[in-house]
């Protein structure tokens, strides 16, 4: 039975492996050696791997009279990567922390961005037996940044091997992505074969730009089911042209991390697969550069809320920021880790995309003058804002789907008719003037509200030269118009009839399309009170209200229940989103409870209000 020596802490001592020569067969042999992080003379590599069933191990020899039980998968592993002459000094997370020690495991944890970056190559190893004579795997090789999409155009079958690598489940892992974007040079390689890191990179860019040409409803269900570990792995840390030399040495993730703002990197973590829910933080402390000095305590003592609500006191404290209420959904929370509804479970995939990846502006971020409260056993949040809206009726019949595929494209047409002019009419009641000049015609103002509710669904800004191109208004509203008139109907969905048109209504359908199923996955188009047209999560009911938060980015959908509130979601509610009407009133305050904020809509009372 092997016991560890203790590590000095104030030396910034690791445990290196020296992995012996051997067949790759045999009882893997090694030592444990004692490395500073400060020595820059020691040369040595780090593994990156896909942890396996603790409770099956194998025996490994140490120091020739010892012996180490480990996980049955290392034991592969490392047989994989012995060489026939010659030793390997490897730093393995696995066997060279001790594990059975809370104290050593925290204070390495502290460590592992030093370690992978200062190590000459992280090693990808991948539970994956190639046949290296298959020709989709040779044709890999050959990819580079000048590859185009006709090289993939190849009989069914022929990129079998090289998408095993591809969804190989070792690219979910939450831990991995911190190994990956530390690293200054990268191999790949499945058990003894190894893969080139850069051309398996531009075979997926190639990829996912031969998915766009086909149709969208495959394309997007499989872009919705995430079933592409390794291209969530490369948003994540995309390389990028400021690394020049850490690309040179094969690393295509570097460097990014330098690069990512946090809620970036919060939002996309929640995608990724971790064991245990509080490390979905844990491992972002290795990568986030303006986290140099940890903002939470790594704790494997604390519940998931006592972690979660670390973050959140961070960022509000911190960057005086609430935007970690724009990641809260209503319903996505896993109701075991018994948090409030303004936490979001960083455990969870969201249920849908954040607005802030979309082409929109945002709403006025006010930074809070009180800073916000939080409860001492953190249930309860105390924050600032104002009431703007409540929620007439949500829309529940214009998902995305029923939108792209299943309505007949007159029958969308016809709703999207009567919506706008149900909008038209609650702003006139609520004295509400129109947007377009003094004297606009009925007509012209319903082609206004018909605008913002595609405007709304899409999330184009018709003053954005980039987007203008998409999508024609005009001509789609004049061709229904024209069909009405002749008493036609047609029986194509909205989809068929945007590809139909030879580019009469866009330029691009499926750029469209994407559009509209990332702003609709997880959302239900709404009428307010007031006749603004917004989305928000599918959980909203009539009668939630439209709430805009001190120091919080997007326009949030609160419920009242008795004394406080609950948090649904964030809204996209284009009052707020696209003119600012709300907020460019005049206003002499200093945005604290009580102040009164007028403008065209009548008089907005700042409150201070509970979340739970």
């Amino acid at each position: 039975m092997y016991h560890y020596w203790a590590l000095d802490h104030t030396l910034v001592e690791i445990r290196l492996f020296e992995l012996l020569p051997g067949d790759g067969q045999s009882q893997v042999e090694g030592r444990f050696v004692r490395h500073s992080l400060r020595d820059a003379s020691t040369v040595y590599e780090a593994l990156s791997y896909t942890w396996s069933d603790a409770s099956v191990t194998s025996p490994i020899k140490i120091d020739d009279d010892f012996e180490l039980h480990v996980p049955a998968r290392l034991e592969v592993t490392l047989q994989d990567l012995q060489l026939p002459s010659a030793s390997r000094l490897i730093w393995i997370d696995a066997i060279c922390i001790d594990q059975s020690s809370t104290l050593e495991k925290v204070h390495q944890i502290g460590m592992m961005r030093e370690i992978y970056a200062l190590a000459e190559k992280v090693i990808v190893w991948l539970d994956l037996q190639l046949d290296v004579g298959d020709e989709g795997f040779q044709r890999l090789r050959s990819f580079h940044e000048e590859s185009s999409v006709e090289e993939l155009l190849e009989p069914p079958g022929f990129w079998i091997s090289v998408n095993l690598i591809v969804a190989n489940k070792y690219w979910k892992r939450m831990w991995v992505q911190q190994e990956l974007s530390n690293a200054s040079s990268l191999s790949i390689q499945c058990r003894r074969d190894q893969v080139p890191a850069f051309a398996l990179m531009h075979y997926q860019r190639l990829v996912m730009a031969k998915l766009e040409r086909e149709d969208t409803r495959d394309i997007r269900a499989f872009e919705v089911a995430t079933n592409d570990p390794l291209r969530r792995a490369a948003q994540f840390f995309p390389y990028t042209n400021d690394t020049p030399v850490q690309r040179s040495q094969g690393n295509p993730f570097f460097g990014t991390h330098q690069y990512h703002l946090i809620y970036d990197a919060l939002e996309h973590c929640r995608r990724f697969e971790a064991t245990d829910p509080r490390d979905k933080i844990f491992a972002l402390l290795g990568f986030i550069a303006a986290w140099e000095e940890a903002p939470i305590v790594v704790d494997y003592e604390l519940s998931v809320l006592q972690v979660y609500a670390q973050l959140a006191k961070h960022i509000a404290g911190e960057y005086y920021s609430l935007a970690f209420l724009c990641d809260c959904i209503y319903g996505d929370s896993d109701p075991s880790h018994q948090l409030p509804t303004w936490v979001p479970d960083y455990s969870k995939a969201p249920s849908a995309d954040l607005f802030a990846y979309t082409a929109e502006s945002t709403t006025v971020d006010h930074r809070f003058v009180t800073p916000p409260r939080f409860s001492m056993d953190n249930r309860s949040l105390f924050i600032e804002g104002i009431r703007v809206d409540s929620v007439l009726i949500p829309y529940r019949q214009l998902g995305f789907q029923e939108i792209l595929h299943d309505l007949p494209a007159q029958e969308f047409f016809g709703l999207f008719h009567d919506l706008t002019r149900t909008a038209l009419e609650l702003r006139r009641g609520a004295g509400i003037p129109s947007l377009s000049p003094i004297g606009t015609t009925d007509e012209l103002m319903f082609l206004e509200q018909y605008s913002i509710l595609l405007m709304t669904m899409i999330g184009m800004v018709l003053k954005d030269p980039d987007l203008q191109y998409l999508l024609d208004f005009n001509k789609q509203i004049g061709f229904f118009q024209e069909m009405e008139k002749q008493g036609k109907r047609l029986s194509l969905s909205y989809s068929q009839l945007l590809r139909s048109q030879n580019g009469f209504f866009c330029n691009n359908a499926a750029e469209v399309e994407w559009l509209i199923l990332t702003r609709l996955r997880g959302r239900v188009i709404y009428l307010s009170q007031r006749g603004v047209i917004g989305l928000a999560p599918a959980a909203t009911r009539p009668g939630d209200e439209v709430w805009s938060i001190w120091g919080c980015q997007w326009p949030l959908i609160l419920r009242k229940v008795d004394d406080h509130y609950i948090v649904i979601g964030p809204a996209y509610h284009q009052s707020l989103c696209i003119h600012s009407e709300i907020l460019d009133g005049e206003y002499t305050g200093d945005g604290r409870a009580g102040t009164r904020w007028e403008n065209r809509y009548g008089n907005f009372l700042i409150e201070s209000i509970e979340l739970r």
